[in-house]
This record gives structure tokens, C-alpha cells and sequence, in this order.
């Protein structure tokens, strides 16, 4: 997939002033010009006073014309004794991009104590109402985040949209205009140097704080009963009309930096425009401009990957856990659930699926062990999935969430939230818990799904494939389990019966195989329900691959035809996400991206339908949005700045969780790197070897355990910018975070699995995990970007 459209690679973008002194921002083709952004007024100042905030807008009162660049200015004094002096420089920087300096200088302060800009681009398209565009504010917001279509963004439930620079990936947004084909993209240009923590009460929303950190976004405003778009950039952060930055409820948010005589305020953006005529080629596009532009920088790592894979292996050795003597079943799994800087486990709880992941987790252990010749390594991995197999498996093929081995019984993983529950005595509730139950949404997503006995699609796919996987690993070396086979036939043919006409599958199924939609809020509508009808495809494909049966490679064919019409090209990716604390069950995740570009891939590797490949990069593009292409400042005290924490490379979580960011990622390199083959695409390539490199962070090993009990130990995640800061669910509790530069405290199987599986999967496709190597013999003979 090429840049852009050819008939318009003869566009630029130009700027002028009109007489008013507004800036006006025009794509010139041929002789055409197309005015599409203008700047209403030079900048609008909040001022936080001892005890109010007052606004002052300025207007440019001068012009001053030089090559290839404009400088506009103005000066503001105010009653309250506040002046200052605001200079903006214009520069084109190339065709389609043009560079905005902007210096504010402190004349004298009156009675101000801080202050805050906002600079608007107001739209000056024939229709630029809030639905005239599609939306990427990477991992925050895509399209509309409407996923139930009632015409309003989840979640928040508003259209008005701004978020602190630190929660985006890329540092930028793009909005894509329906009507003409264009593409803007607004970005912040100079890096965020320093934060801090901010001052004052956390239940402060608006507060004084020493931060380059910025925000950018988009406004509807209304003139002449007419919607008109603008997009916006303030200094330093405003999230507003809501933020999950302080809690569920959506309280704004913003920071005012303090001031002094001669202070001196600069900040640079970009805004590029283009016309592409396609969303996607807009994202694949910006995705290739901010890989060159930010230019992250690749992880140098104390140790190699193949010695990652060591440390994490060993972890899984050492919380291996197996019981015999008094159990009938014999029990085995690694109990993996403890806070890392003290190692001990909560609960003898064996999870399958999310988010332990214990099947995937005993291949890690058996391909090691067949690696190595560590035998018994690969006959620790063979209890566990003998014991998967025979006691974690209803009579109608589901498989079940987890296993307590306390209570000697299957258990059922609904939220995270919940998942305390399955241990905990009841006088700790409220240790563990804390005022969670008290919550009119969580409170009801966990007293009704206590009482089902069910399991997620997307878990027993990730376990079913990781089945396979063991299966075909054992099978290698000269030993068929047929057992194993027999209880992935099982699952498979419930999939091929519980497969709805249109193709989908539903999101949760009780053990008879039934849908469960309770509660509503939490289950969403037929669209949301439907959105993890991906995890099940590449199972099926393996599965076709190993009996021959071709009812599962039609079944796959069926769901990978609904997952490409209902969710790739209308770009709704959407997962019932196992852990939302939000106030809705239904999420836009990275891992239901993650999961739908293994299946585009898979359907277009077995099929090579043209289809599939273009929508495996149309699903490689928003996967890249995902990651981290710049490394973020962290205040100074915090875990991650006293460690020189890099966040490129790394991913976010889920849309309403941008801020955090954990490793799933890593699982879907071997994906990427195809991509890069298959789409020659060189930034594939590079950004899989930024995600393997650099999530390689903050691992214990012998060169430095950062705090944590044993080498192998990496936390599950960490807060980039500020989430749920004063929610319930995060504070004082056993497990969470929620504050920038700090971990979430955590340590689960599921994320050594994923990365130990993403490594494995690498060396099992290009026999090395040795990257310049497989771009040499690999993709730099195919690809020429």
C-alpha cells in the first residue's frame, strides 16, 4: 500500500493572511485552492487567580511577511495589571506540512498566578460537522467511539474531545473528511521535556503544575443554527468536557503552569494536510511520517533476547505448582498472581485464558525445554494441559476460565474486579475491594455475573489455539496426544454449531452454550456483543490444518467475511473487554486489533485471497497506533523516571485506559513482520523490532532486579499520563495504580506469556531472533520504501 492517491500528489499545502489578520490555511491543486482551516482569533489565555479563573482572548495586530514564513504577533495587557506579548511564526515546512512557533513572554503577572493557552483551527470545509469526519487520537479515540450507534461517543457521552498529549501514542490526532478526501493532522512537533506532580488536592481539577505537557483535540461549535469543527491545542493539558483523568464520572481536568516576570512560554506544532480519499491511507500514511519524524529510538538491552527468554522461562519454573498427595485430579499450573516487589502468591488459583494464560504460558515452558533439552520442563508443560484438558472442559466442549485448587473446583473469570472474590475471606472484602461494590455499575456487573457459570469466546479461543499449539509441538517430537486433540475437536465443533448465520460469534456463552447478554450494559448490542468473533479464527484454521476437516476452514472463511465488513473497514474494532472498570463492558482494545490482524493474516496466508492481505494492513495500520512512538517525561520521584523508563515501543491498553500501557503487543510481532513482507512495507519491520526490543524494559534480570522479588518478574503494567486518579477502584487498594510513573503493581501470567509466545513465534517463522538478519534475508529484497 503506496502513499496516497496519485492524482493528488500535485497538492500543497500554503498559508496567507486575510485582512482581518486571520490566518488562513489552504490545499492548493493546479490552479485550485481549497481554504480549509483558519485561526478565529491568535489564542485565548486562562488565568488562574488566587480565587477564580478569568479568559482573555488576543487577537494578531500585526503582520510581518519574509520568505516562506509569516510572523504574526499581538500584546495584551490587562486591568488586573497582566501583560504580555504573544509572537507566532508560520513556516512551511514541506508540501503538506506547516510549522507553527509559538513564544509567549510575561511582561508583569498583576495578580495572576498561572495561566494556560488554547490555539484553535477552526474548519473552513463546506461541511465539517462532527460525523463529516472519521477521528484518530491514538489509543483514545477512532472514528466516533460510538460502538453501540446511537450517534453520541461512548463512555463519555460527548463529541467534544481533548486529551493530554502524554496518553497519545503518536503525539498527534488526524481527522479524516468524508466529503473531499482530506486529511488533517495536527501534531505536537517539539517533545515534552519535564512533569511534574500536580500541586494540591487530587480531587483539585484545575491546579498549578511545572509541565510541558500539552493537550490536543476537537470542539463543535455552532453559529447561524450551523456545526462547525475546530481543532485544538492547549498549553499545558486540558481534558475536557470529560476526562477519565480523575474518575468514571467524567470530571475535566487541566493543568495552568505558574508564572513570573520575563517567563518565556514556546511550543511548536505541525499541521499537516493531504488529500488521500481514504481514511486508512491517511493512518498508514502518518504512521510512516511520525516513524521518521519522532524517530524512536530502539532499546540497547543489558541482555539479549534469547537471555529473555532465560529469565522469564525460569519465573515460570519457579512458580510452577503441582499437587497430588489428597487430590484425586492432581492439579498443576504456574500461580502466577502476586505484587512483584514481593513475589508471594494471593491464591492457588490456576487461570486459563485471561489473564494467567496457563496454557500458552506450558508451551512457552515445552518449547523451551525441547529447545534445551530440558526434559523436565516439557513434562511440567504436559500436566498442566493434561489437567486442562480433563477437568477444565464442559460436556458441551467450553472450556472453563480457571481452577481453584483450594476449593478443589472450576471457577469462572467475568472482570478483574471480581476476581479477589474467588479467595478472599469475607472480613476482607472491603481490604481488597474497597467501596468497588458500592458503585451502581460495577457493583451490578459483579453481583450478576457472580451467579453465571460461563466463559468468554475470546478466552477459550486463546486457550483452544494454545492447545494446538502444545499439540503440534508434541506431536514433533514423536508424541501424539490424542487427548489433547480429541478436547480441541470438541471445542471446534461447538464453535462450528454456536456460529450465528451471519458468521459472528457472541462475546460470553454459559456452560450449556447459551448467550449470555446480562447484564446489558456490561453484554452491549448485537454489533458490541459480536466484536470478538476474531479471536476464533485462527484456532479454527490451525485446527482445519491439523484433522483436514474443511467445516472449520468455512467456518473461519464465514467469520473472517463478518469481522472484515462489520469491524475491519468500518474501522469499529471492538472487544468485550474481560477487565473494564469503566461505566461499559464493551471496549476498543489493542488486543482485539492484535487478534483481528492474526486472523487477516491466517485467512490470507491459507485462502491468499488479495481481500484479506489488504485488510490485515488496513488492521496493521490501527495496530501501530497502539504503540508508543515517543518516550514520555515522567515527574521527577516516580518509579519510572528513577529508572529512565523509555515508553516507545510500548502499547496501550484499551481507548478509555490511554495512559496505560502493558506488553501485549510483543505477541503479534511475528504478524508484523510478515506484514512488512507481504505489504512491503519497511515501517512494519521497524516498528516490530521497536515493540521486541523495548519491551524488554524494566525486566528483572541479573544486571537489575528494580526492585522486584526474582529475576523474570516484569509488572503488568504502567501509567504514562493519569487514569482514574481519584476513582475508588485504584485507590489504597492491594492491586492498581492510576498515577503517572508508577506501575499498576501486578504481576499476572499473562503477560509473560504473551511475550515469551511472541518470541518463540519469531524463531518458529524465521529460525532467529536476530532482526537485521531476518531484514536482510526476509523483507529488505521485497521492499523498496
Amino acid at each position: 500500500m503506496r502513499d496516497g492517491n496519485e492524482m493528488f500528489t500535485g497538492s500543497k499545502i500554503i498559508f496567507e493572511v486575510s485582512n482581518t489578520r486571520k490566518p488562513i490555511i489552504s490545499l492548493l491543486e493546479g490552479e485550485q485552492k481549497y481554504d480549509i482551516l483558519t485561526m478565529p482569533i491568535a489564542a485565548r489565555l486562562y488565568l488562574m487567580q488566587k480565587e477564580r479563573i478569568t479568559t482573555a482572548e488576543i487577537n494578531y495586530s500585526y503582520v510581518l511577511a519574509r520568505e516562506n514564513n509569516l510572523i504574526l504577533g499581538s500584546k495584551l495587557q490587562l486591568e488586573n495589571g497582566f501583560k504580555c506579548i504573544l509572537n507566532d511564526s508560520l513556516r512551511r515546512v514541506d508540501e503538506h506540512v506547516l510549522q507553527i512557533n509559538r513564544e509567549l513572554r510575561i511582561i508583569s503577572i498583576g495578580d495572576v498566578i498561572g495561566l494556560r493557552i488554547l490555539t484553535e483551527f477552526k474548519t473552513l470545509l463546506d461541511t465539517s460537522s462532527f460525523h463529516n469526519f472519521w477521528y484518530l487520537a491514538p489509543p483514545a479515540f477512532y472514528k466516533y467511539n460510538d460502538l453501540d450507534h446511537d450517534g453520541v461517543p461512548d463512555w463519555l457521552g460527548v463529541k467534544n474531545f481533548m486529551i493530554a498529549e502524554d496518553k497519545l501514542t503518536w503525539r498527534s490526532i488526524l481527522a479524516y473528511h468524508n466529503n473531499s478526501g482530506i486529511c488533517l493532522s495536527f501534531i505536537r512537533a517539539d517533545k515534552p521535556k519535564y512533569d511534574s506532580i500536580p500541586s494540591g488536592s487530587r480531587t483539585t481539577q484545575h491546579f498549578i503544575c511545572e509541565t510541558d505537557i500539552g493537550s490536543l483535540g476537537w470542539w463543535e461549535n455552532y453559529e447561524n443554527g450551523s456545526s462547525r469543527m475546530s481543532f485544538l491545542a492547549s498549553y499545558p493539558y486540558y481534558e475536557g468536557e470529560k476526562s477519565f483523568s480523575l474518575s468514571k464520572s467524567g470530571e475535566d481536568w487541566a493543568a495552568y503552569v505558574p508564572i513570573n516576570e520575563n517567563k518565556l512560554i514556546s511550543i511548536m506544532y505541525y499541521i499537516r494536510i493531504k488529500r488521500l480519499g481514504d481514511f486508512y491511507k491517511g493512518v498508514i500514511d502518518l504512521f510512516h511520517y511520525l516513524f521518521k519524524t519522532l524517530n524512536p529510538t530502539v532499546a540497547e538491552l543489558p541482555f539479549s533476547l534469547s537471555d529473555s527468554i532465560k529469565y522469564r522461562t525460569e519465573l515460570l519454573r519457579k512458580y510452577y505448582r503441582e499437587w497430588r498427595e489428597g487430590f484425586r485430579k492432581k492439579p498443576a499450573g504456574f500461580i502466577i498472581y502476586f505484587k512483584p516487589k514481593d513475589g508471594k502468591i494471593l491464591a492457588n488459583i490456576i487461570e486459563f485464558g485471561f489473564t494467567g494464560r496457563n496454557v500458552l504460558n506450558a508451551w512457552c515452558l515445552m518449547k523451551e525445554g525441547y529447545r534445551r533439552k530440558n526434559y523436565d520442563f516439557v513434562k511440567k508443560a504436559e500436566k498442566i494441559v493434561d489437567f486442562f484438558v480433563k477437568y477444565c472442559q464442559s460436556f458441551k466442549g467450553l472450556f472453563y476460565n480457571l481452577y481453584n485448587v483450594d476449593k478443589r473446583s472450576p471457577g469462572f473469570w467475568w472482570v478483574g474486579l471480581y476476581m479477589p472474590l474467588n479467595w478472599i475471606k469475607e472480613d476482607e472484602v472491603e481490604k481488597y475491594m474497597g467501596p468497588v461494590f458500592k458503585d451502581p455499575y460495577l457493583g451490578l456487573v459483579i453481583s450478576t455475573l457472580s451467579k453465571i457459570k460461563g466463559c468468554y469466546l475470546r478466552s477459550m479461543c486463546e486457550d483452544a489455539y494454545a492447545l494446538l499449539l502444545c499439540y503440534e509441538t508434541m506431536r514433533s517430537h514423536g508424541k501424539h496426544k490424542k487427548n489433547w486433540i480429541k478436547a480441541a475437536i470438541r471445542f471446534g465443533d461447538f464453535l462450528v454449531s454456536a456460529q450465528n448465520k451471519d458468521g459472528s460469534w457472541n462475546r460470553a456463552y454459559s456452560l450449556d452454550g447459551t448467550e449470555i447478554t446480562e447484564p446489558k450494559i456490561w453484554a452491549g448490542t448485537d454489533h458490541e456483543r459480536k466484536g470478538d468473533t476474531a479471536t476464533a479464527i485462527s484456532f479454527l484454521i490451525k485446527l482445519y490444518k491439523i484433522t483436514g476437516e474443511k467445516k472449520y476452514l468455512d467456518s473461519a472463511i464465514r467469520a473472517g467475511e463478518f469481522v472484515l465488513n462489520n469491524y475491519v473497514e468500518p474501522c469499529e474494532f471492538c472487544s468485550g473487554h474481560p477487565d473494564s472498570p469503566y461505566t461499559k463492558g464493551t471496549l476498543i482494545t489493542n488486543e482485539i486489533v492484535a487478534h483481528t490482524l492474526e486472523a487477516m493474516l491466517t485467512l490470507y496466508e491459507i485462502t491468499k485471497d488479495r481481500r484479506y492481505l489488504e485488510g490485515a494492513i488496513k488492521t496493521g495500520a490501527i495496530y501501530a497506533t497502539w504503540i508508543y512512538l515517543w518516550d514520555v517525561p515522567f515527574p521527577h520521584g516516580t518509579t519510572l523516571h528513577k529508572y529512565g523508563f523509555k515508553s516507545a515501543g510500548w502499547g496501550a491498553c484499551d481507548n478509555c485506559g490511554a495512559g496505560y500501557i502493558h506488553p501485549f503487543a510483543i505477541y503479534n510481532v511475528r504478524e508484523l513482520l510478515k506484514l512488512a513482507e507481504l505489504a512491503k512495507d519497511n515501517y512494519f519491520f521497524k516498528l516490530a523490532k521497536l515493540i521486541t526490543y523495548n519491551q524488554q524494559e524494566m525486566l528483572a534480570s541479573p544486571f537489575n532486579m528494580y526492585e522486584y522479588a526474582c529475576v523474570g518478574i516484569q509488572e503488568e503494567g504502567r501509567f504514562t499520563g493519569w487514569l482514574l486518579y481519584d476513582d475508588p477502584i485504584w485507590q489504597d487498594r492491594i492491586m492498581g495504580g492510576g498515577k503517572k510513573g508508577e506501575g499498576n503493581d501486578t504481576c499476572l501470567g499473562w503477560h509473560t506469556a504473551v511475550v515469551l509466545a511472541g518470541l518463540h513465534k519469531v524463531l518458529d517463522e524465521y529460525g532467529t531472533l536476530d532482526f537485521d538478519a531476518i531484514y536482510e534475508d526476509h523483507i529488505k529484497t521485497k521492499n523498496s520504501n
